[in-house]
């Protein structure tokens, strides 16, 4: 799954040497989550740190990198969803900008989506 993401350009990884430290997913749609996009958005998935870099602040470094791609590209928003009973989570993204979009539900699965905005240029 990784390398074809990286080949299709939607798979971002960070590397410690030749350790994988961290790696994101960035998508230009979430149907199943979002509904059909009005291509304003770039969505976030699949947001993963390991555990020897837990508490340098890469997830943190990450979002940031992935709202300055989406703005980059002239969007004015970044999307994520995570699972909705994940209280550490939800406060997470909600500390990092993030506000609280709705939950929705996938299957026997509740998620709480998110989403950074700002300012259009």
């Amino acid at each position: 799954m990784i390398p074809r993401g990286i080949a299709r350009g939607e798979v971002w990884v960070v590397r410690a040497g030749a350790k994988l430290a961290a790696a994101l997913a960035l998508e230009d749609e979430d149907l199943e989550t979002w509904g059909a996009s009005d291509g304003s958005a770039l969505y976030l998935h699949r947001l993963v740190v390991a555990r020897a870099h837990a508490g340098e602040e890469l997830g943190r470094r990450l979002l940031a990198w992935a709202r300055d791609e989406a703005h980059g590209r002239g969007l004015r928003s970044l999307r994520l969803d995570c699972v909705a009973s994940s209280a550490f989570l939800r406060r997470y993204y909600a500390e990092a900008g993030f506000e609280e979009r709705g939950d929705v539900g996938l299957g026997p699965i509740r998620l709480a989506r998110f989403e950074l905005t700002w300012p259009s240029d």
